[in-house]
């Protein structure tokens, strides 16, 4: 993604500001530039599980703590463990640990989500 002219912003479609120009973002405490916003990275956590589910519906707890920023032009990777497997109100439950990190092995976010799945055969 290109960022040109002057006073140029980054919006979702919701009109948020996601990413900003380098050279109006150091009054805002932004001293090293432009950052990727926090709840993006969170939707692509969001997203490694919903994708690996059977439903959206299955995914029952999500929390993300971010921990660095990620920038334009990182590759930031999302992974998630299993931690553990029970059975509670009828559901076949699993927790998992999810984290985004960037190339430079930096956690920009972790968290864990409780996430509901068919018993299997």
């Amino acid at each position: 993604m290109a960022l040109r002219g002057p006073g140029v912003n980054v919006q979702d479609r919701l009109g948020k500001r996601i990413l900003e120009r380098h050279d109006h973002t150091g009054g805002r405490g932004l001293k090293d530039g432009v950052i990727v916003h926090g709840l993006l990275t969170a939707g692509w956590l969001a997203q490694l599980l919903t994708d690996w589910l059977p439903s959206p519906l299955a995914l029952k707890k999500f929390g993300v703590s971010y921990r660095s920023m990620a920038r334009p032009g990182d590759t930031i990777t999302c992974t998630g463990t299993i931690v553990n497997k029970y059975e509670k109100d009828g559901l076949h439950l699993l927790d998992c640990d999810i984290a985004a990190e960037n190339q430079r092995g930096e956690k920009c976010a972790i968290g864990n989500a409780t996430v509901a799945l068919p018993r299997r055969s």
